[in-house]
């Protein structure tokens, strides 16, 4: 038996996981890798802007 799986769905999952990490790095207290952490949240985000954005257009 074959399992299809929806591709947004997929992406969904990954967002989420995304904004948990994103989370994360914000709420890190160290101030030494404080800025490393907001570099590496602002990364994150965009890459879920971007997945949101293809998701967006393909609905169309």
């Amino acid at each position: 038996m074959t399992h299809t799986v929806d591709t947004r769905e997929v992406f969904q999952r990954i967002i989420q996981k995304l904004q948990a990490k994103i989370v994360r790095y914000k709420s890190f207290s160290l101030l030494s890798d404080l800025n490393k952490n907001y570099e590496r949240a602002a990364i994150l985000q965009d890459i879920v802007a971007a997945i949101e954005s293809s998701l967006e257009k393909e609905e169309k």
